[in-house]
């Protein structure tokens, strides 16, 4: 029962802190329950095309790294992060109620952990104790912050027809799901260690700017709301330290493999390391702009 337990509660806690972010106008709960349980549902059936698309490309998770990430990429991520956008297309998006881009980012983040929950739960009664740990901690926030941005996608495309928008968003998803599936097959068992730091990372990248926009956007009442300037700034900031970390990890992965003569990738790893890097760096610049009023009398 515990494990059970374990499996289902990081998916609820990630879903509560998207939740207490939409104050003013919250949305009502059997919308958000639904959205979870039809992302949930959902599990079975991209499992099923993921054996298809297996069996049909012939890519695996084993062999050489190419065909690796393809079939992390294209047949993994990129089926799952249809389903989830999926989940919140066919109901949420539909409501009147979807009209803010807090509830875009929470409508997204119950998709997220939905599926992530399902998922959890068949890992975690497999496999154990270890795997429960590890997945609250990685799997599960990556499912629910991938989701989150490509609900607050989706709402940028119903009330603004944002398609460029969305199609940004939901590419950062499927790539940043598709490095994290990658990691986790190609160096689980050979540097368990790597693996860990370089998920670690691409995780962090995925919050940093997930709580970018729900810091941008959460609905609060009365005067809560800081300045703007002071929003910005705070936003801008976080969000480059945060994804600077995530280098700094893909960092630490490429330099350990690149010691142990592991060589064959490291153009894969420059690409990962330098532009998150390169965002981080210009995100911490553009916080310099934002400076608070000062009114002199």
């Amino acid at each position: 029962m515990y494990l059970l337990i374990l499996a289902i509660l990081p998916g609820i806690l990630l879903l509560w802190y998207f939740r207490r972010k939409d104050h003013a106008n919250p949305e009502p709960s059997r919308y958000i329950w639904i959205t979870l349980l039809i992302s949930a549902v959902f599990v079975i059936p991209v499992a099923l095309i993921e054996v298809g698309l297996t069996a049909l490309t012939g890519l695996s998770e084993t062999g050489n790294a190419r065909n690796v990430f393809l079939y992390a990429l294209l047949v993994i991520a990129l089926i799952e992060e249809i389903s989830k956008a999926l989940a919140v297309r066919i109901y949420a998006y539909r409501k009147i109620e979807f009209n803010e881009p807090i509830d875009g980012l929470l409508y997204g983040a119950a998709s997220g952990a939905g599926f992530a929950i399902l998922e959890n739960i068949f890992y975690v009664m497999e496999h154990g104790l270890a795997v429960a740990i590890m997945r609250a901690f990685l799997s599960v926030p990556m499912h629910v912050f991938t989701g989150a941005l490509m609900g607050y996608g989706l709402l940028r495309l119903k009330l603004h027809a944002s398609y460029s928008r969305f199609a940004i968003l939901f590419t950062l998803s499927v790539l940043l799901h598709g490095v994290y599936d990658f990691v986790i097959f190609t160096m689980t068992v050979a540097s368990p260690g790597i693996a860990i730091g370089i998920s670690v990372g691409a995780v962090l990248l995925l919050f940093g700017v997930t709580r970018y926009y729900v810091h941008k956007y959460q609905t609060v009442v009365g005067d809560e709301t800081p300045k703007p300037s002071v929003i910005k700034k705070f936003l801008w900031r976080i969000t480059g330290i945060m994804v600077l970390l995530a280098s700094a990890f893909m960092a630490l992965g490429a330099m350990v493999n690149y010691a142990e003569g592991k060589k064959d990738d490291m153009a894969v790893y420059a690409v990962l390391i330098f532009l998150p890097a390169a965002f981080g760096i210009y995100c911490l610049i553009r916080s310099r702009r934002y400076r608070p009023t000062i009114i002199t009398t």
